[in-house]
């Protein structure tokens, strides 16, 4: 069993039996006190686990499947954000990161990730671990500024 499915069936049992006692089959068994606060210490950590944040460039390469992609562009002077399929190609290993949805297709300069815009053409990109809010995309530095994004 994952800490997830441990968490989610010790509180469904917590909720089954409205806090009077605990299921030997509730994984955080405590007998008739109330569970220990270990489960509420495993839950707090995965909700925090779920919490958006940039990937580095390495989990950027090795992810499967779809992952949040913000692009800064300076000829828009605003972020924008999509939910694509990154892939790093073998073709273009050493400088680009393919970036698929729907067919679109982007191919972005690995040197260029996590940075703020460099060249007035050029736009950054990062991924994030789960959708960003407006807010946190405001207030998280690229790697190479002191300054907030656009």
């Amino acid at each position: 069993m994952t800490d997830r499915e441990k968490v989610i069936r010790g509180l469904e049992w917590c909720i089954k039996l409205d806090g009077n006692g605990c299921s030997l089959e509730c994984p955080y068994f405590a007998g008739k006190k109330p569970c220990p606060n270990v489960m509420l210490r495993d839950a707090l950590a995965l909700l925090k686990e779920q919490e958006a944040r940039v990937m580095t460039l390495e989990e950027v390469e090795t992810s499967q499947g779809f992952v949040w992609v913000e692009f800064q562009s300076t000829n828009e002077n605003r972020l924008s954000l999509e939910y694509v399929n990154v892939r790093a190609t073998e073709r273009f290993r050493d400088s680009f990161i393919l970036c698929t949805d729907s067919g679109i297709k982007w191919l972005r300069n690995r040197s260029d990730y996590n940075r703020g815009i460099w060249f007035g053409i050029n736009s950054g990109w990062r991924c994030w671990t789960a959708r960003p809010s407006p807010d946190q995309m405001r207030d998280t530095k690229w790697e190479d500024s002191d300054e907030k994004p656009v």
